[in-house]
């Protein structure tokens, strides 16, 4: 599984469709991804049970193989990482057609869908809430790989929780966690220097892929912008009138281009922390 090494999961075996054999109604696309499209279910038995179901086909040319190691991937990943701030697996299945991984609805969507509607103080909160997230999953040797606001939802106007682990990584004990480039994923938009510079041989450290995303998200949620590959957000951080300054030193050391001085996500929940808002 590309190198992951997370628990066996619970996957139910099906004969027949997911839908039909859970009792749900199939609704409206959520949201589509790389390996699969999102739509909402609703529990027939009672209008009121909601879920976000993540389908993978399993039609194509390889009969769905890699689609099935992803899916593996993060049904392991959901299923053996318990964080307050992570996305939860409600169910997983294997229909003959497809693989489905059911988690909970969010009606108040990602963060993206949010920005216009950010303060300094909300923005603060969502990236230490994220920020802790990444750091369990750090500390179990994960790698989130896709980190961006699109892919953090929102359980309540104050709690934040991050979902998505198509592209997570299982981190290597040996060489500090440095892996190829080629094996690393991610949102173009999101991405630090040294991985949209990298040839696919160059090792990257994945860690500090994911706390430059972070960084990518903080300066997003205090300027209501969407990420674009287009700007340099460490002169943005340094000069855009719309950064509120309390931020600018915490924006410098999590966007520096040297990843080797970029800080850890340690150091920037105790930035974020020190904050006074």
């Amino acid at each position: 599984m590309s190198g992951f090494q997370g628990a066996q999961p619970d996957i139910f075996q099906l004969d027949g469709d997911f839908f039909s054999t859970f009792q749900f109604e199939e609704g409206k696309v959520l949201g589509h991804g790389l390996s699969g499209v999102v739509v909402e279910a609703t529990s027939l038995n009672n209008p009121l049970v909601k879920a976000a179901v993540k389908k993978f086909s399993l039609l194509g040319s390889d009969s769905g193989a890699k689609k099935t190691e992803t899916f593996i991937k993060e049904v392991s990943i959901m299923q053996s990482m318990r964080h307050p701030h992570l996305v939860q697996c409600v169910l997983a299945a294997r229909c003959p057609q497809y693989l489905a991984l059911a988690m909970p609805l969010y009606p108040l969507g990602s963060l993206e869908s949010k920005l216009s509607e950010l303060y300094p103080a909300l923005a603060r909160l969502y990236l230490s809430q994220t920020a802790d997230a990444v750091a369990y999953l750090h500390g179990a040797r994960i790698a989130h790989g896709d980190l961006k606001l699109d892919n953090v939802f929102l359980m309540t106007g104050e709690h934040a929780v991050l979902g998505d682990f198509g592209l997570a990584l299982w981190l290597p004990d040996h060489s500090a966690g440095y892996v190829p480039a080629s094996l690393c994923g991610g949102t173009q938009s999101y991405m630090a220097p040294e991985a949209k510079n990298a040839g696919d041989d160059c090792l990257v450290d994945p860690v500090k892929l994911d706390v430059y995303a972070m960084g990518v998200m903080l300066w997003c949620m205090l300027v209501k912008v969407k990420a674009s590959w287009t700007y340099d957000y460490l002169e943005e951080a340094n000069t855009d009138p719309d950064v509120d300054d309390r931020f600018r030193p915490v924006l410098r050391n999590v966007l520096e281009p040297e990843p080797a001085k970029r800080a850890s996500v340690e150091e920037l929940l105790d930035a974020l922390s020190q904050l006074v808002i």
